[in-house]
């Protein structure tokens, strides 16, 4: 079964605080950027955004995920990718932000 409403939390990628995106991406979400600070905030060297619920993404959650990417980058922390399709993959290589980014 598919998920088509919108859910996010945040969640763990084995040792990763992450977020857990569910359902479709396709708009720009304050949470997102709101746990993305919290994680930081925690001193905590990474975070992950956890795709592999997500059933298709658009240029807005693309821009989500850029914005975390600014924050993720001043606090000289990494930001990781799981479960992204390969049709994500080359969302991200068209946004050009796949050098900045690790796919798990």
């Amino acid at each position: 079964m598919v998920a088509t409403t919108y859910k996010v939390k945040r969640a763990q990628v084995g040792q990763i605080d992450s977020i857990e995106v569910n359902g479709p991406f396709n708009f720009s979400d304050p949470l997102i950027y709101s746990i993305a600070v919290q994680i930081l905030e925690e001193g905590k060297p990474a975070l992950a955004f956890d795709l592999a619920k997500v059933t298709y993404m658009t240029s807005p959650g693309i821009a989500s995920i850029v914005k975390v990417l600014k924050r993720v980058q001043a606090a000289n922390a990494l930001l990781y990718i799981n479960g992204a399709t390969p049709d994500m993959v080359d969302l991200f290589r068209l946004a050009a932000v796949d050098k900045f980014i690790r796919f798990l």
